[in-house]
């Protein structure tokens, strides 16, 4: 994989306007109580009233608060609705890493 540049990794689907950036541990195996108390909601609707309230469209995002102010996530607007975005990734020279990720909606 080439460093320093750019490189396509893969494509993401989009079906609901949006794309969550977060890690899964804490979305995917929880029950829909759990995910409650963190104010994602328990259905789709619940989460999509959450997402948005109060919150600018720029800057959707979830926190817990707490002992540990834990960010669960970001969900981002993508450019043109439903479709399939490019997701390419920036490779750190030194260590080989991923040094950054970006989807290109538009």
């Amino acid at each position: 994989m080439a460093r320093d540049k750019w490189v396509k990794i893969g494509t993401v689907g989009v079906d609901a306007g949006m794309v969550w950036i977060g890690d899964p541990c804490y979305i995917l195996h929880q029950p829909s109580e759990q995910l409650a108390q963190f104010g994602l909601g328990k259905t789709w609707d619940e989460f999509v009233e959450n997402l948005y309230d109060g919150a600018d469209a720029d800057d959707c995002q979830f926190e817990q608060t707490g002992a540990k102010d834990m960010k669960l996530g970001v969900a981002v607007r993508s450019g043109f609705g439903d479709g399939a975005y490019d997701v390419y990734a920036k490779i750190d020279h030194a260590s080989g890493r991923i040094a950054e990720v970006k989807i290109k909606f538009i």
